[in-house]
């Protein structure tokens, strides 16, 4: 995934790679002809943010904003919510369009993969790595950040139990909030949530990921 922004606002794009730099390919797009460029070689993967500051032709933009399908979202980095606006965007814009997390494959023994997604354990659900979502039933669900950390994450243990502690250490993030999130995880693949078969609890040894193993 890629995130360009177009900014003349340094501290704004410093906020912004701060978000999302450790998980996108960013570029800083500084003029009106840099951003043609990228608009004009956009692919599936990219996504911008656009300073309102910037649009200074209206006729321009709006014909790139007509011609073109790539999402564009348009900030005021002086209103005094923007930050807090895009702290609150960054998880649903990197569940929705897929964040590239670089981390060795899922080969061998870890997983039955079939054309990257993960079968688990019930042979109903795929886990599908490339575009971060649930397939189940027929029915895609896209996961957010956390979820696929969580999912991501288990899938590599090997069907291996890891502690509560441990498993939020590796997602940066709380006890409370991986609770949360093992919840919303539960609620998108198994059959009953309140009696999970397959993210399961293992009194005394942590949390497990039970994935299909047939070929």
């Amino acid at each position: 995934m890629e995130l360009s922004v177009y900014t003349n606002n340094q501290f704004f794009f410093t906020y912004v790679r701060h978000l999302f730099d450790d998980r996108m390919k960013l570029t800083h797009i500084k003029d009106c002809h840099q951003f043609r460029e990228a608009i004009a070689q956009a692919t599936t993967r990219s996504i911008f943010l656009l300073d309102s500051n910037q649009i200074e032709d209206d006729t321009c933009f709006t014909r790139m904003m007509t011609e073109t399908k790539v999402p564009i979202m348009i900030v005021n980095p002086d209103e005094k919510d923007t930050l807090k606006k895009i702290m609150m965007w960054e998880q649903s814009i990197s569940g929705m369009l897929g964040v590239d997390i670089v981390e060795e494959p899922i080969t061998g023994s870890q997983a039955k993969e079939i054309d990257g997604a993960v079968m688990l354990g019930d042979k109903h659900t795929l886990f599908h790595i490339g575009n971060h979502s649930i397939q189940k039933q027929g029915e895609e669900q896209v996961l957010s950040t956390l979820e696929f950390k969580l999912l991501y994450h288990l899938v590599h243990q090997d069907e291996q139990p890891i502690s509560a502690q441990e498993l939020a250490d590796q997602l940066d993030t709380s006890e409370g909030v991986l609770y949360i999130y093992i919840k919303k995880v539960r609620e998108k693949i198994e059959a009953d949530p309140s009696h999970p078969t397959i993210l399961q609890h293992l009194r005394g040894r942590g949390y497990v990921l039970h994935q299909s193993r047939e070929a």
